[in-house]
């Protein structure tokens, strides 16, 4: 897959919101962050990091909001279960260590097994929209992450097309299996419904949603 987003960030940790100092006059920056443990292992289900950036210049305001999903689906382990608890738990710890029970059970089935075999993986997904009332050259083009626009997106501008550019693009991960998906939506000021294009003013408006998944499986 070529390098098109930035490196994926791992972090662990419970849920938290996270306030930056601004990077600059005008500027806001908010993070939020979520954990979800795993099923098997101690490898979270799902890693979610979520960055919002409002940035107000002279001649516009710009949006940007990023959101990465990393997760990671284990093999169930070797068909055994867990020893019986032992001594005094508090009623939290009792239920869940009910639930990891229960969901061993479930995986021992040699069905659920083979599915849960099958599917175990890596699954890292991006979603960056941005959008901006500034005035800019190549419209919502200029929105699209440089890495993408080497490689041809944004050769349609959206102000040149009657309707909402969607650009995609798939291919494997390894020899060893996988899957890359990417896809592009160019939005223009023109392609807003009336009443919010009509609430705008003069002011311009472009917007960009770009989203990446990436599906690798386990060694």
């Amino acid at each position: 897959m070529p390098k098109l987003l930035p490196r994926w960030r791992r972090r662990t940790g419970v849920s938290s919101q996270e306030n930056v100092p601004a990077q600059g006059a005008g500027t806001e920056h908010t993070r939020l962050r979520a954990t979800l443990p795993g099923l098997f292992g101690r490898e979270p289900l799902l890693r979610i990091d979520v960055d919002v950036e409002t940035r107000r210049d002279t001649d516009g305001e710009t949006v940007r909001i990023m959101a990465q999903v990393d997760g990671h689906l284990s093999a169930p382990p070797a068909p055994a279960l867990s020893a019986p608890p032992s001594g005094p738990r508090s009623l939290r710890l009792a239920a869940q260590a009910r639930v990891e029970r229960a969901v061993e059970r479930v995986a021992r089935h040699p069905t659920v097994r083979r599915q849960l075999e099958r599917a175990a993986g890596h699954l890292r997904s991006q979603l960056v929209i941005e959008a901006s009332t500034r005035p800019l050259a190549k419209g919502a083009s200029a929105l699209i992450p440089a890495g993408l626009s080497r490689i041809g997106f944004g050769a349609t501008r959206a102000d040149d097309s009657q309707y909402p550019v969607v650009e995609a693009w798939q291919g494997p991960v390894s020899r060893r299996g996988g899957a890359s998906h990417v896809g592009v939506v160019q939005i223009a000021k023109r392609h807003l419904p009336p009443g919010l294009a009509k609430s705008l003013g003069d002011r311009p408006f472009n917007l960009t949603a770009v989203i990446a998944h990436q599906l690798e499986p386990d060694d």
